[in-house]
């Protein structure tokens, strides 16, 4: 059983190395900071890797100071996956980006008191550990006590975990994905391959603490027990490098460019040959009822909103709407709805309603998801940019304010 899990592990080690090396080197790619983001998370899944080999074959007692070197690794694994994935299939990059990077930070000051001691007490602990592995949650030269690795690391892994399962049903569920495009599905297909992986591995880490906290091997129940969960993590990381062997535009930033459905993009050309005739009436009634919904029930707001939501809320066929924005309005969807938040905006200024709130706060409470696609849709309506608008809109204010006075 040792034998099987040492030459799992080297594979796994080994079949990582060109994989690292491409996604850091890879000249062709236009994504660098997923690539580093990816390199990173199978460099963390190495070092975990390394460590369990070094500490089956016994080589650990030779460099016994990387028994905590690599625990910082640990902590880098699922963040890595998440901001690759969310950078990759998402237009805006998402925010606290290095915040996520502070648990693996913390535990970086963990090692500090390891590398202070000397060698030769680094090396009874380590063969103490080899002797029993229980030995492994004393706390010894810590600043956190050892069990802290043994909760935050699972806790850490299933947060993550549910995250991507969001994004993963966000991405099924919108249209602007176009899963039924084969390339969009080898895309989807990759996502899951990581998202699953990582599942396969956090379970697996789990249970292989679980079992050796109660020390299961002590008590006469079969080493199996133990190495299972070993081989399920190699089974599933080398899987993972299996897959981008076979898929290698992986490695240079597999990234297909993520468009809105094209029902956004409406052209009169195409409207004359799709669409079906509607009656005026009937057009008149949808036209109603959109306007309604954006102007009194604020529909607007709604981040994200999309062609389909609204249609769908609105209860007006689809082909209808898409004559609508063509032959009446004249405009995209996303230009439609951003006049009325940039309408909004303005009627909140002229208000002094907003005095509580930032012109960023106040494009977020109308619905826009980011800061320069508010300043791009309120300059393009306007013809300047919000700060501008306001600095006017105050002397203006100004003016009128000290002519009352006079």
């Amino acid at each position: 059983m040792d034998s099987s899990l040492t030459i799992l592990i080297f594979l796994g080690i080994f079949f990582s190395f060109p994989i690292i090396l491409r996604l850091l080197f890879c000249k062709k790619s236009k994504y660098k900071v997923a690539n580093i983001l990816l390199a990173t998370a199978f460099l963390s899944i190495v070092s975990y890797a390394l460590n369990h080999f070094l500490f089956i074959t016994g080589l650990i007692v030779y460099v016994p100071i990387y028994y905590r070197i690599a625990k910082p690794f640990y902590y880098l694994i699922p963040p890595c996956i998440y901001l690759y994935i969310i950078l990759i299939s998402s237009p805006d990059k998402p925010r606290f980006f290095w915040w996520h990077f502070l648990p693996a930070a913390l535990m970086l000051l963990d090692i500090v008191p390891w590398i202070v001691i000397g060698g030769n007490e680094r090396y009874q602990i380590v063969n103490s550990i080899l002797k029993d592995p229980a030995k492994v949650f004393e706390t010894a030269h810590n600043l956190y006590p050892v069990w802290i690795h043994s909760v935050l690391r699972p806790a850490q892994g299933v947060i993550y975990i549910c995250y991507l399962t969001i994004h993963l049903q966000k991405m099924k569920d919108d249209e602007k994905y176009k899963l039924n495009d084969t390339r969009y599905k080898d895309y989807y297909q990759w996502v899951l391959v990581l998202v699953f992986s990582e599942i396969a591995m956090y379970l697996s880490l789990t249970c292989h603490t679980i079992i050796t906290f109660m020390n299961i091997d002590n008590n006469g129940i079969s080493k199996l027990a133990i190495y299972l969960p070993g081989m399920s993590m190699c089974v599933s990381f080398i899987f993972l490098c299996s897959y981008v062997y076979t898929h290698p535009s992986l490695t240079c930033g597999y990234t297909p460019k993520i468009k809105k459905p094209a029902i956004d993009d409406f052209s009169p050309e195409v409207s004359k040959t799709i669409y079906p005739v509607f009656s005026d009436e009937a057009l008149l009634v949808y036209q109603n009822c959109i306007e309604f919904q954006l102007r009194d029930n604020y529909l607007f707001k709604q981040k994200g909103l999309t062609f389909h939501q609204l249609a769908k809320y609105c209860r007006v066929p689809k082909h209808a709407f898409s004559f609508l924005l063509t032959n009446v309005y004249a405009m995209h969807f996303n230009n439609y709805i951003n006049e009325y938040r940039i309408c909004y905006i303005i009627e909140r200024l002229h208000s002094q309603e907003w005095k509580e709130l930032t012109l960023e706060g106040l494009a977020h409470e109308a619905g826009f998801s980011s800061r320069t696609t508010f300043f791009l849709a309120f300059k393009k309506k306007i013809g300047m940019s919000p700060t501008l608008y306001l600095q006017k809109f105050n002397k203006t204010q100004l003016a009128i304010s000290s002519k009352k006075s006079d």
